[in-house]
């Protein structure tokens, strides 16, 4: 009897260590959870006493619930409690630390596409098929205009450049040869130039291109595309020093000043083109929704909904439960063998009704 009573002993505080190197291991991932669940809602320190009492409680209800003789069975609804408190924390922090930076890239790769795209919407807008159709006429008059100055057997605006300027006239009202003789060729480029330049100016004062609002829209279309590329190359390099290990909340607030100057453009261009918003490529705003959920309170829930389709989601919410559970099966464990009934000790060697593993915290 000494033996088994030595054995016992032994057992006994192997589980007690056990216990309390786990109890550590536990209330770090649920406190951390907590505390970043919680970030930014209240002062920091009172963020880390909340989070450390939630951790807290949930370690006692486990300790109540593995003190009971029937496990978990035992207290059902005081285990569900315990899910509510542990799980949210323990869920959150493995979002945060094997998630977190999985969903920062997809928020950043998304909206980076939102950003090219907004350029390729207000382009397509600024199309009009008058317009189109005297662009087109007006390309093809610069090219024989300047294929007629730069002709080498009769370069300058010579009498058959005239013949194309007066057709010009015709869809230009108010374009004018300028002034000098047509016989020096050394400046053929620089004449062109002029000419073309005339040309589009003219162009852009026609009715055609005023009523339809061309210069505008064109002049919308290069601001809106230059600062696409300006802000595509901050996501470029957050994405990167984010994949490098920074932190997500620094991440975040980066991201959220991005959002902004997008939904700026995005409202620049509704007031200046207003049929835009019947357009479905259209997005008013950038969808970093899923970077905005992680890790804050209230966005959780939706956060792993709008991940349900994802494997990993699945895994994380099974390791939660696990780790609850554990912590209430190593309580029973102690509380079994603090009882010290040898009946019961030896019911729960025999593999054939014992309450080793699952059986013991769910008896």
């Amino acid at each position: 009897m000494a033996s088994v009573h030595g054995t016992k002993q032994s057992q006994y505080r192997a589980r007690g260590v056990g216990l309390v190197l786990y109890s550590i291991l536990f209330l770090g991932i649920l406190g951390y959870g907590w505390y970043h669940l919680l970030y930014g809602t209240m002062h920091p320190a009172l963020t880390a006493l909340v989070a450390g009492v939630a951790a807290m409680l949930a370690w006692f209800i486990a300790k109540i619930i593995g003190g009971h003789q029937e496990g978990i069975r035992g207290d059902i609804p005081l285990f569900v409690f315990l899910l509510l408190i542990s799980a949210i924390g323990v869920f959150n922090t493995l979002m945060l630390k094997l998630e977190g930076k999985t969903i920062y890239v997809e928020a950043i790769d998304n909206a980076s596409q939102q950003y090219s795209q907004l350029p390729l919407v207000v382009k397509g807008l600024t199309g009009n098929k008058e317009a189109d159709g005297l662009r087109a006429r007006v390309e093809t008059l610069k090219v024989q205009l300047a294929q007629e100055i730069s002709n080498p057997r009769n370069c300058g605006d010579g009498p058959h450049a005239n013949e194309i300027m007066e057709e010009i006239r015709t869809v230009l009202p108010g374009f004018q040869r300028y002034s000098g003789s047509g016989i020096d060729c050394s400046r053929n480029k620089q004449l062109i130039k002029m000419y073309h330049d005339q040309m589009d100016k003219l162009m852009y004062a026609s009715p055609v291109f005023m009523n339809a609002g061309i210069g505008n829209r064109e002049e919308l279309f290069k601001q809106v595309n230059e600062n696409s590329v300006a802000q595509v190359a901050k996501l470029d390099a957050l994405k990167k020093s984010v994949t490098e290990g920074k932190d997500l909340r620094a991440a975040r607030t980066e991201l959220e000043v991005i959002a902004t100057n997008y939904a700026e453009q995005a409202n620049l261009v509704r007031q200046q083109i207003p049929t835009v918003a019947s357009n479905p490529d259209f997005q008013p705003t950038l969808n970093i929704s899923s970077a905005r959920n992680i890790g804050e309170w209230g966005h959780l829930l939706p956060l792993m909904l709008s991940r349900l389709n994802k494997v990993q989601t699945w895994v994380y919410l099974a390791i939660a439960f696990f780790l609850d559970w554990l912590l209430v099966h190593m309580f029973a464990r102690i509380a079994e063998y603090g009882r010290g009934e040898e009946e019961e000790f030896d019911r729960r060697d025999d593999p054939r009704g014992g309450n080793g593993g699952f059986g013991g915290a769910f008896k």
